[in-house]
């Protein structure tokens, strides 16, 4: 089930009581991307959607204005799929078969091997990207449960800008101190996201 979205300017009051005189579009700017870092930092934005595959490497079917970061599970007709690493998959043409395992040598793509057309379930882990008038939303979730960690690192970030009458470096040094160690606690005890995956199955046809 997809994630349900809120719009990132919901974190503004918790940026601004930082730095009340900011410019709304710079605020924004910086939520979002303290929002990347955390989300690429953590995976804990995880969704999980159909899709279905035509070639063995194939671009990832992820929402609109999102990145993935890593790709966690995948699945076909129920069972899950190894994750291997490029080196490991042998050359030369790919078997026509059902693809008994997985890797991501490019960012936003996925292999599998062997390959036959199919429809897979993948569970990824998501980001906003940095750049992108677009990303404006972050799912209700991660707003509710660490909100105030990335309006602290936006606030942060923005409390580093010189020429400001906001610019505070001592502040900013404790803001974003805690920030960055917020996603090393996550990430240290491997945040599971949205949703916690089954114990993996080996395919029967391995």
């Amino acid at each position: 089930m997809a994630a349900t979205m809120v719009n990132i300017a919901d974190l503004l009051p918790s940026v601004l009581i930082h730095v009340p005189t900011c410019a709304r579009p710079v605020a924004i700017h910086h939520i979002r991307l303290a929002a990347a870092e955390f989300l690429s930092g953590t995976t804990i934005w995880r969704e999980t959607f159909t899709q279905t595959i035509e070639a063995a490497t194939f671009v990832l079917d992820v929402p609109e204005n999102t990145r993935a970061v890593q790709v966690h599970r995948v699945t076909y007709a129920g069972f899950d799929l190894e994750k291997a690493r490029a080196a490991h998959i042998p050359a030369g043409e790919v078997p026509a078969s059902p693809p008994s395992h997985f890797y991501q040598a490019e960012v936003g793509k996925l292999s599998v091997y062997p390959f036959t057309e199919c429809d897979l379930d993948i569970t990824v882990s998501l980001t906003v990207p940095k750049a992108g008038a677009w990303a404006q939303e972050l799912p209700d979730a991660v707003i509710s449960d660490y909100g105030d960690v990335i309006a602290d690192g936006a606030a942060g970030k923005l409390m580093l800008l010189p020429g400001t009458d906001y610019a505070n470096p001592a502040m900013a040094a404790h803001l974003i101190a805690q920030f960055e160690a917020k996603i090393g606690e996550l990430s240290a005890r491997g945040a599971t996201g949205i949703a916690r995956a089954p114990l993996r199955v080996k395919p029967s046809w391995l």
